[in-house]
């Protein structure tokens, strides 16, 4: 995988690094009492952010490296399922790799976002918490 890194505006030592496609894959910014907290994003066959992890923390020093880490090593991430046209349909928030809770979103046949609904378990069944105030779709 080609590499390509940036100093990023978080401090002289932090690095982002890049994919052949020059999309944001990680970012690595320096730990209180040393190494590192890393920050990952990945993505789908069509180019969507599929995963995008919360900062978790590796020993090593700030490199021009990617570190892979599985998704049991990581203490949060927001996995993001999409539709055949690429529109978000869920977000769901994972703790290692058990899904802890979803948003699914409901769009209309125009693809506006009509409805959200934060379920209280993983997985899109049963009570769900929805905002108080109703999404009013676009008119176009």
């Amino acid at each position: 995988m080609p590499k390509f890194t940036e100093r990023t505006g978080c401090a002289a030592s932090c690095h982002a690094l890049f994919d052949g496609l020059l999309r944001k894959r990680q970012v690595q910014a320096p730990a209180v009492g040393g190494g590192r907290l890393l920050t990952d994003i990945r993505y789908d066959s069509h180019g969507c952010v599929h995963k995008e992890t919360q900062p978790y923390y590796n020993n090593a020093p700030i490199d021009t490296d990617l570190w892979v880490a599985s998704d049991i090593e990581i203490p949060g991430l927001t996995r993001t399922e999409y539709d055949g046209a690429d529109r978000v349909v869920a977000q769901v928030f994972q703790d290692g790799a058990v899904d802890k809770w979803r948003t699914t979103t409901i769009t209309n046949a125009r693809g506006h976002t009509t409805e959200l609904r934060q379920y209280q378990a993983d997985t899109p069944t049963g009570d769900y918490d929805a905002p108080a105030t109703p999404i009013q779709p676009h008119h176009s």
